[in-house]
């Protein structure tokens, strides 16, 4: 009853929401031919024993050949119509059980225009098949007006009241079908199929006995082009199951709604429209997910150890600015970017000769932190190594070291807060590198001392003053 159910949504759905876009999606026109065999079931029959007695040979009741012809229409990609013609040669003899009709066998030509409908069976039962499919089962009932003619012998010699020449006869033909469809292309199919013909005339084979009607079975194998009306078009619409075309767009949707309402690295953007889905936890990202990088170093933040490198300095795999020499002073910004270990350099990496007035243009880096932290990160690491290398270089030198904060906070946290960061880095230099702790002196500024008033991480720092 679900299959029906569905079935019948299907062509509802085909009718009444747009048969015209769907089928535009495919081909829906399809003309073909064959060839094939005849088999004749009449009072007289193909393939019969004992028929070798009889020495003409196209009237022996054996193979005999035929052919065929089509264009279709599928109105949906269940139902068609079809205009066909099937003509060939028949032949039959009475076999060894044939009552009073011994002897006779005969030879025939038949011509079979035709009218049918045609139904998709695979499309009725492909309920919830979502794989794209290669093969096709039509079945096929008509209507259609037979003309044909027939030679009747008696033990190989003509009846009395043969007439040489064709004498056309007419009859009414129900021709029923089964055809096997397998495509090649999106244009062409190779055709596999059988159809009975069932006439309103016992006289099929000239000769009537009994009283059941003749019928031909006729087998065959072709080929038919698919076309449709606009250009770029698919392959048949017998290939195609609006049920299954239905499964599938809600399958579809539903794995979009997946990707809409997931977020599997959890970066606030979902998985459809996210760029770098495997973002690192706790990275920042733009609207398309992918990691910031804010001074376009390369690094994403969430990696870089410098974020706010100037705009094309090298850096490291940290995101840290390259400095050669160990001065302290970047290279983008370095003048004498090979000044020897330990020199006491100004902010543009100068080396200052001697300790005396020039002192007080000394470039020492700074140390930074992160929001109310005062823990010294790796990030820091190698800014303190040239301190500490300064240091040593200079046994007399003695550094105020400052801690300041961002204007976040009130008065006394933050002066807190400097203090504990001063007092953090000279532990540092203490514990690392074995500075005399008594070489220092600290003291916080608090917030009073913002070196910006917008880059609030620049103001998060401990500056060094030369004593």
């Amino acid at each position: 009853m679900r299959k029906v159910s569905l079935l019948g949504f299907a062509l509802l759905s085909l009718h009444v929401f747009g048969q015209t876009n769907y089928l535009d999606e495919y081909r829906t026109w399809s003309i073909g031919g064959g060839i094939g065999h005849t088999y004749m079931l009449g009072d007289l029959k193909s393939f019969q024993q004992g028929r070798d007695q009889y020495t003409r040979a196209n009237a022996r009741g054996g193979f005999t050949v035929a052919g065929y012809g089509h264009i279709t229409k599928f109105i949906n990609p269940f139902f068609g119509l079809q205009a066909a013609l099937t003509a060939g040669r028949v032949t039959g003899t009475p076999g060894t059980q044939s009552g009073n009709i011994p002897g006779r066998h005969f030879i025939g030509s038949i011509i079979v225009p035709e009218i049918n409908a045609s139904i998709n069976f695979i499309n009725a039962f492909r309920i919830g098949e979502v794989r794209p499919t290669k093969h096709s089962f039509i079945g096929s009932v008509g209507y259609g007006f037979a003309i044909y003619d027939y030679e009747v012998y008696i033990n190989n010699t003509p009846t009395p009241n043969y007439t040489a020449g064709f004498n056309w006869r007419q009859a009414v033909a129900v021709p029923v079908g089964f055809n096997y469809k397998y495509r090649l292309s999106n244009t062409w199919d190779f055709d596999a199929g059988i159809k009975g013909f069932f006439f309103n005339s016992d006289l099929i084979d000239g000769t009537v006995y009994g009283s059941t009607n003749d019928q031909v079975i006729f087998t065959s194998v072709g080929a038919t082009y698919n076309f449709g009306t606009k250009a770029g078009k698919k392959e048949s619409v017998v290939y195609r199951s609006p049920v299954s075309d239905l499964y599938e767009f809600t399958a579809s949707v539903r794995r979009d709604m997946d990707k809409i309402t997931k977020d599997d690295d959890g970066d606030g953007v979902p998985n459809m429209f996210d760029k770098e889905p495997n973002t690192a936890k706790g990275a920042v990202v733009d609207g398309a997910g992918r990691a910031l990088d804010v001074d376009g170093d390369g690094i994403p933040d969430h990696l870089d150890e410098d974020p706010f490198s100037p705009k094309g300095a090298k850096v490291d795999s940290k995101g840290r600015e390259l400095d050669s020499d160990g001065d302290g002073v970047p290279d983008s910004r370095d003048l004498e970017p090979n000044t020897p270990k330990g020199s006491l350099v100004d902010v543009r990496g100068r080396a200052i000769k001697s300790v005396g007035g020039g002192l007080n243009d000394a470039f020492i880096p700074q140390v930074y932190f992160a929001v109310n932290s005062a823990l010294v990160t790796s990030a820091n690491a190698e800014r303190l190594a040239v301190v500490a290398r300064l240091l040593n270089a200079n046994p007399d030198m003695k550094l105020k070291v400052i801690g300041h904060t961002d204007k976040t906070g009130g008065e006394e946290y933050n002066r807190r807060l400097g203090q504990r960061r001063a007092d953090a880095v000279v532990d540092y230099l203490v514990r690392n590198f074995g500075i005399d702790k008594s070489r220092f002196t600290t003291e916080s500024a608090g917030k009073s001392q913002p070196l910006s008033p917008r880059l609030l991480n620049i103001n998060r720092r401990v500056e060094f003053i030369i004593q």
